[in-house]
């Protein structure tokens, strides 16, 4: 082998030995030290099981019921019992609006069909729909009937859960026409 040749592969062998010192020290190879990552256990949600769930949409779908019974029936003490107390009162000045007006409102809906649409996983909130055709009406201070308009309205029923363990109506929302 020729000198040149012996002289270019060490120079080569030096370079590349060079190269890969500068890569270990400049980063390449690892610091020193170990990287510790602390992560703290996800927090499990409370998942109820099929029975559970059951028994708590029965119990939703039960008192939405009950509590769509006391709008229909305007009874003001099973709303007191029955609605979150903002919402109580709310019917009580709209009640009180009527008598000032020598109105009387006389609310009949014919249900066609409810479901619980929403169910929290720990079940303190619910939503449920009832769908029904109102056939509400007023009686005016003159004594006329108002013609009630027969429309198909969808309800949602937000429940929650009171202090007591038992749901409370939150809110009732109807897409097509505010519940008076």
């Amino acid at each position: 082998m020729p000198a040149t040749k012996i002289r270019r592969s060490a120079a080569l062998s030096a370079v590349t030995g060079t190269l890969i010192m500068t890569l270990a020290l400049s980063g390449c190879a690892s610091r020193g030290g170990t990287t510790t990552v602390n992560r703290e256990p996800e927090p499990v949600e409370q998942s109820l099981t099929a029975l559970e769930r059951g028994e708590l949409r029965r119990e939703a779908l039960r008192f939405a019921r009950e509590g769509w019974a006391a709008f229909e029936a305007d009874d003001p003490v099973a709303m007191r019992e029955l609605f979150a107390e903002n919402i109580a009162d709310s019917y009580d000045k709209l009640r009180a609006r009527y008598a000032s007006e020598g109105r009387e409102r006389h609310r009949e809906f014919e249900i066609l069909y409810s479901d619980v649409l929403e169910l929290s996983s720990t079940g303190d909130k619910a939503t449920v729909k009832i769908d029904v055709i109102d056939n509400s009406y007023f009686i005016e201070p003159d004594g006329t009937r108002t013609q009630p308009d027969g429309a198909e309205r969808g309800i949602e029923i937000r429940l929650e859960r009171a202090a007591d363990g038992e749901y409370r109506i939150a809110q009732m929302i109807s897409a097509s026409k505010v519940l008076d």
